[in-house]
């Protein structure tokens, strides 16, 4: 190829050990027209959610590769502590976690109005990657869009989500860690 185009920084890098030609990293990225800040209240009433509960959010596909089952067991936890807590999930799931839990909700959002409509209904946004070859090198627009609703974010130090969240104290959890990602 004349020029390789990655996702990611870390990609990037992993890719220049065995390419002397140009690679260029162009991330993903969201349209700020439809990410936005909205009333966390409202959110919530226009989606039929908890009003008074404390809810966390993740948005995508909800498989184990990505953090799934870390994501249900740690919630799990944070529920015996915190019995009013609701977990939101929307995306598709994989075979490998079952989210059929107690004060698991979950939501299909086709429309992306919707998904900025849960991010903003939540209390914090998880991204709960596990270390493995595609979380290594992956950029998920997931974290910008969190950003852009300007909610609370706890993710895995994995790839570039540690190089973009490291300078804001207590967004980072050790990958691969339930308790700590709970905590």
């Amino acid at each position: 190829a004349d020029i390789v185009i990655t996702v990611s920084d870390s990609l990037k890098r992993y890719i220049s050990k065995v390419r002397r030609g140009p690679i260029y990293t162009i991330q993903n990225g969201i349209d700020p027209k439809i990410f936005r800040v909205i009333d966390k209240n409202s959110a919530r009433k226009r989606l039929g959610l908890p009003l008074r509960s404390k809810i966390i959010v993740f948005i995508g596909h909800i498989e184990k590769l990505k953090g799934g089952q870390i994501l249900i067991d740690a919630f799990n936890i944070i529920r015996d502590g915190y019995p009013d807590t609701y977990l939101l999930l929307s995306g598709k799931i994989g075979n490998d976690v079952d989210i059929n839990k107690k004060n698991v909700i979950y939501r299909e959002f086709p429309k992306r109005e919707e998904v900025v409509l849960g991010i903003n209904a939540a209390d914090v946004a998880v991204l709960p990657n596990p270390v493995n070859i595609f979380t290594k090198y992956c950029f998920p627009y997931k974290l910008l869009e969190y950003m852009a609703c300007n909610v609370p974010i706890v993710a895995t130090d994995v790839g570039d989500v540690s190089v973009l969240l490291k300078k804001y104290n207590g967004s980072l959890c050790r990958p691969d860690d339930v308790f700590d990602l709970a905590e």
